[in-house]
């Protein structure tokens, strides 16, 4: 298919796993990157001359790879994609590998768009977390970005981790605006099947998490974030332009073990087997493990869904010819607007989304 879409690329490689993670990530395994690699770039032969208006590294930490491997895997994709219309490239870095060299060779590459994953600015709660930097090291990979030319900077964070206080929140908050990014991005712990905080029977306070939501929308927006979607805040124009590939249902490609796309109306997810992947695609076969095609109505159900996870809102009409129950109650309660024919959340109203999304996806 020649028609444009945005691209995803799966770097599954960590030097550790953090103990809330359940992505399909490997720890301690360099000798499968060289091979990984190679996997990747005939999967990317699959799709050869595509136009590619968006780009989005993750993981994983794709800022594990060598500045010689990410020389190599930027090569691939400029060198097998059409990148005239490219507009946004973002690759994940964490502080503790986001080395002046690594950085440099992302920057050298044609990434213009950096995420930082901090977490947050207390060094206790970041080893509970199982990550490898403290606040510190975040700040020197932080200025290192701004030195090197990174003039787009999403900071990742988390909040309702153990032990974490209200005023941890506001501190960590407090602390990120003073850096002054052009994106924020904010996620309440969910403790998955799987993970270290599982099996250690770590518990998500459901109710302190609402708080500390609210909190970040309120002092993010008072200093002049803009809370555009459910779990992200920018400032003006610097909205991630791929991530709203996903909530306006366009189409991504994603490439890499594990990688989910949309294309044509079709869903595909690719294997999560490490080593399935690397030989599927050697053999020059397609790595997926799951298609779907989604009828005309799913596709419209999922719309109205996607859009609701946007400040701008869906279309009320749909939304009521669809049977999605208690708009006018979201709307009595404050907790939604209906404006110039668009209902769209406030953040409030997000906190109690899943009544509006489950009837949508049912």
């Amino acid at each position: 298919m020649t028609s444009e879409a945005g691209l995803y690329v799966h770097v599954p490689f960590c030097d550790k796993r953090c103990d809330y993670c359940d992505f399909v990530t490997f720890a301690d395994r360099p000798d499968t990157i060289a091979p990984y690699l190679n996997a990747l770039e005939r999967e990317l032969s699959f799709h050869s001359g595509t136009p590619i208006r968006t780009i989005f590294i993750g993981g994983g930490t794709p800022t594990a790879l060598s500045p010689h491997q990410i020389s190599r895997l930027m090569k691939s994709l400029r060198s097998t994609l059409d990148l005239s219309r490219l507009t946004e490239a973002t690759v994940e870095a964490n502080p503790e590998s986001a080395t002046t060299e690594r950085l440099a060779a992302y920057r050298d590459g044609g990434i213009n768009r950096l995420s930082i994953g901090l977490q947050t600015t207390n060094d206790e709660t970041l080893k509970r977390l199982g990550r490898l930097h403290d606040f510190d090291g975040f700040l020197r990979a932080y200025r290192r970005a701004r030195d090197i030319g990174f003039a787009n900077v999403n900071i990742d964070l988390m909040f309702g981790l153990p032990g974490q206080t209200i005023a941890d929140w506001r501190d960590t908050l407090s602390r990120v605006i003073d850096l002054g990014p052009d994106h924020v991005s904010a996620y309440a712990l969910k403790v998955e099947t799987g993970t270290r905080f599982f099996r250690d029977g770590v518990e998500a306070d459901g109710d302190l998490q609402a708080d500390m939501y609210l909190l970040a929308s309120e002092t993010l927006e008072r200093a002049g974030f803009s809370h555009y979607e459910i779990s992200n805040f920018c400032r003006p124009g610097r909205e991630s332009l791929h991530n709203l590939r996903y909530w306006l249902n366009e189409d991504v490609i994603g490439i890499g073990v594990s990688a989910a796309g949309y294309r044509g109306g079709v869903r595909r997810k690719n294997t999560s087997k490490l080593q399935s992947y690397i030989e599927r695609c050697l053999s020059g076969q397609l790595p997926e493990a799951e298609e779907t095609a989604l009828e005309s109505n799913e596709r419209g159900r999922e719309d109205l869904m996607l859009r609701l996870r946007l400040r701008s809102g869906a279309d009320a009409s749909a939304l009521r010819n669809a049977g999605v129950p208690n708009l006018d109650v979201f709307l009595s309660k404050g907790l939604a607007d209906e404006v110039d024919g668009r209902f769209a959340l406030r953040p409030a109203g997000w906190l109690l989304s899943n009544q509006l999304f489950q009837h949508l996806v049912s």
